[in-house]
């Protein structure tokens, strides 16, 4: 037979009953304390019954003062784009245009490429503007490499600028080896 010690006795009194609440506390009685607490935070997010009828006359008027608001944009004339070119037109065409441009004012093109490295989206500037004016719904980027002189690369910039041409300039820089100047262009087209 087994022996009932004043130890076991104690455990089972003492211990064991809280064994169990503990149990309780933690797999019944928290769960149900959070759902509450989340029902009690929704129940105060709601309108309050007595002001709900003034709270729906407020938002309907906040929500017919946008759409009179929306109306009043829409009735407004666009402002010109101050930008010319054919939507239709391909990368390549708005290259050859671009190229044309550089052979017009005597630069001579040593080689165009597209960017090696892609170009972060915030730093695309050049791809949000073309976008936006509606006449280049697809802009590429190319990089250019010229032999040019000063006054013929402030030519090609003003003869884009005049000609209202489609053509973003994202970087510009120079590299000057003896007798010759060697521009490297990043244009968005």
């Amino acid at each position: 037979m087994i022996q009932v010690r004043t130890k076991d006795k104690i455990f089972l009194a003492v211990v064991l009953p809280l064994a169990l609440l503990a149990a309780y506390v933690w797999l019944v009685r928290q769960p149900l304390a959070v759902r509450t607490a989340a029902l009690a935070a929704e129940q105060r997010n709601l309108p309050d019954k007595d002001a709900f009828p003034a709270e729906k006359r407020r938002l309907q008027q906040r929500l017919a003062d946008a759409e009179a608001e929306l109306a009043a944009e829409k009735a407004e004339k666009s402002p010109e784009v101050a930008v010319k070119g054919d939507p239709e037109s391909t990368a390549a065409a708005r290259q050859d245009a671009v190229l044309a441009v550089f052979t017009s004012v005597g630069a001579k093109v040593v080689h165009v490429q597209p960017p090696q490295a892609e170009t972060p989206p915030e730093d695309a500037r050049g791809d949000a503007v073309l976008r936006a004016t509606g006449r280049c719904p697809a802009p590429e980027m190319r990089q250019f490499v010229l032999e040019a002189d000063y006054a013929a690369v402030t030519s090609v910039l003003k003869t884009f600028a005049d000609r209202q041409a489609p053509v973003v300039p994202e970087s510009v820089s120079l590299n000057v080896d003896g007798r010759t100047c060697r521009w490297e262009m990043t244009l968005w087209l």
